[in-house]
């Protein structure tokens, strides 16, 4: 969604997540909302979704879109520093008004409290929305990797012999830096992918010894992903 202090617009690419809210009956969305309140911190939606249907027993594909939405609209509000109420009253639908329609916007109305309550200050929406934007305050955002494995042939000093061939790997790294997407590539051996792997599994290692502790000494551990 597009925004600025004073407008959001609501752009036809998310029109979806809007309608699926609107098109659920009120009694769901506040079981779904008020589990969700409770759900184990998480950034991850999908790992949200399923917490909730464990806890409520709604079908996962209904909850996922709501979970999506209300999230999204969480680190929004987050980013602009504004009550619920006041980024509710800031949505701007009239990019999608053709699609848009007063029986629409009615079962948005009646919903809205829905929405405050699951934006409101002290809820889990709200915390991991914090935690989401200070893990993206950083000078460079990973986006996606991927490692090529090819080979290379090796000649003889004069090139007209084929002595034999070398493997390697180019490790690939995408990354978002100040609202760009930009690449670097690394020339890897097998030793580097060892290494790589061993460091990998020494983080992931360190960061369950982390949660353990925080978690038995009574701090909320928020998970960005389940392994």
């Amino acid at each position: 969604m597009a925004y600025d202090t004073t407008r959001i617009t609501i752009p036809k690419s998310e029109l979806a997540f809007f309608k699926i809210f609107t098109q659920r009956d009120i009694d769901t969305l506040r079981t779904i909302v008020d589990s969700l309140h409770v759900a184990p911190l998480t950034l991850d939606n999908e790992m949200a979704a399923q917490a909730i249907s464990a806890e409520t027993g709604i079908e996962i594909s209904i909850i996922r879109p709501i979970v999506s939405l209300l999230m999204r609209l969480a680190l929004i509000q987050r980013r602009l520093g504004v009550e619920a109420e006041d980024l509710l009253q800031s949505l701007d639908f009239s990019q999608i008004v053709d699609q848009w329609s007063e029986t629409d916007e009615l079962a948005w109305m009646q919903r809205r409290d829905i929405i405050i309550h699951a934006l409101s200050s002290d809820s889990s929406l709200a915390l991991d929305a914090k935690a989401g934007e200070l893990l993206l305050e950083q000078s460079n955002i990973f986006c996606s990797t991927r490692i090529i494995t090819d080979i290379r042939p090796v000649f003889n000093d004069s090139a007209t012999n084929l002595q034999g061939f070398v493997t390697f790997h180019t490790l690939s790294i995408a990354f978002h830096n100040e609202g760009t997407q930009r690449e670097i590539r690394f020339a890897l051996d097998s030793n580097d992918l060892c290494d790589l792997k061993n460091q990998i599994i020494r983080a992931e290692t360190k960061e369950d010894s982390l949660n353990t502790a925080l978690s038995e000494s009574g701090f909320k551990v928020i998970r960005t992903r389940e392994r």
